[in-house]
């Protein structure tokens, strides 16, 4: 079970890295610049998110295969619209404040107010927003696993430990093959979950006392 968590961390980890990168950056360049560039990236954005995502990760890993780098392709590019979602609705937001008009009638670079001024205010919605996403990409990738769509068989991970434990009357004979794997699937969830909560109270002064 140690020895397979390897792979739901490191999917967690590289998908939400890989979603995070291409979904920010597509969402600066849309909240900011506007226009047709805005509604491109956002028709873009709905086309994506109008398909149930479960049944867009199903068909992904059917088409590309078993392998670890394209279930962390996978999750990385289907997980974009989120982060893209965020960004850009942030962007609108501080885009009209006072301090960014300031910067632009003082001859600031767009370049240099996206970067300076309205990034550092969104690191502490992306990394609430990112710790979420892990939890659900452990519990995604352990679910492409136990139906046989994540990483080959021979490769410990906690779905394939959960589907081999359930197989037969494995689990009528061996029970813990199957419990000790959703043990831990249901133990890290939570507590990505929770550092999710607390990262949020911390990391937005709303939530402060």
């Amino acid at each position: 079970i140690i020895y397979g968590s390897r792979v739901s961390l490191l999917v967690a980890v590289g998908g939400v890295s890989l979603a995070a990168t291409i979904g920010v950056s597509l969402g600066l360049i849309s909240g900011y610049m506007g226009g047709w560039v805005d509604r491109v990236i956002s028709s873009l954005v709905n086309l994506i998110l109008s398909v149930p995502y479960l049944v867009l990760v199903i068909v992904a890993a059917t088409i590309f295969g078993r392998s670890l780098v394209n279930v962390v392709l996978i999750f990385g590019i289907t997980n974009t619209p989120v982060f893209v979602r965020l960004t850009r609705g942030e962007v609108l937001r501080l885009r009209s404040q006072e301090y960014i008009e300031a910067a632009q009638s003082l001859g600031a670079t767009p370049s240099r107010i996206v970067f300076l001024h309205i990034f550092p205010n969104l690191v502490g919605a992306l990394i609430t927003l990112a710790t979420f996403e892990m939890s659900q990409m452990i519990i995604y990738e352990s679910g492409l696993s136990f139906l046989g769509l994540s990483v080959p068989p021979e490769v410990p991970s906690w779905g394939n430990l959960l589907r081999e434990g359930m197989q037969g009357s494995a689990f009528l004979i061996f029970p813990w093959l199957a419990i000790y794997p959703a043990i831990a699937i249901t133990t890290v969830t939570l507590a990505v979950n929770l550092l999710g909560d607390r990262l949020r109270d911390v990391l937005d002064p709303r939530m402060r006392k």
